[in-house]
C-alpha cells in the first residue's frame, strides 16, 4: 500500500489485496480504540469504496464516551472523520457526513483537538449551503496563514 501511495498507483491495488488489508485492519478486537489500527485505517482510507467507508464510519459513530479515550485515539478519530467528510464531498454524498458531526463534537474540549471542530464546522456549513459561515472559516484559516488547511478544503 505504501508503494502504491508513493507511486500514485492506488488504483492498481487488486481487489484481493484491498480485501486482505480490510480483513487485517478490522480483525482487531475494538479496532476503534486501538491507536495502530486507527492510524492504519486513517492512512488507508483511499483504498476503500465509499460504501465501505460509510460502513466503518457508522461503526465508529456507535462508540460511546469518545471523549474518555486517549488523546491519540481521539486525534485519530478526528482525522478519520475529516477524511471522511472530504470523501463525502468527492462522492457527492454530503448527507452521509452527518454521522461524523456528533462524533467530532464529542471529542474532549482540548485546544489540540479544536482544529477538528473548526474543520467539521466548515464542512457542515458548506454541505448545508451556508456559504457565509463556511467562508468565515476559510477567512480564519487565511488570516492565520494555514494554507495546508484552506487549500485542500472544497
Amino acid at each position: 500500500m505504501i508503494n502504491a501511495i508513493l507511486n500514485n498507483q492506488l488504483d492498481k491495488i487488486s481487489l484481493n489485496t484491498r480485501n486482505e488489508i480490510k480483513r487485517k485492519l478490522f480483525n482487531v478486537e475494538k479496532w476503534w480504540n486501538n491507536v495502530y489500527t486507527l492510524q492504519l485505517f486513517c492512512n488507508s482510507m483511499l483504498i476503500f469504496s465509499f460504501d465501505d467507508l460509510t460502513f466503518y464510519m457508522q461503526q465508529l459513530t456507535k462508540q460511546k464516551n469518545i471523549n474518555s479515550l486517549s488523546f491519540d485515539v481521539q486525534r485519530l478519530i478526528g482525522s478519520i472523520y475529516i477524511n471522511y467528510f472530504h470523501n463525502c464531498y468527492k462522492n457527492h454524498q454530503t448527507d452521509c457526513a452527518k454521522w461524523g458531526y456528533q462524533i467530532i463534537d464529542s471529542l474532549a474540549k482540548l485546544p489540540d483537538l479544536a482544529i477538528y471542530r473548526i474543520i467539521k464546522n466548515y464542512y457542515q456549513n458548506f454541505f448545508t449551503g451556508n456559504q457565509k459561515e463556511a467562508s468565515k472559516i476559510i477567512d480564519f484559516f487565511k488570516d492565520y496563514d494555514l494554507k495546508e488547511i484552506y487549500t485542500v478544503l472544497p
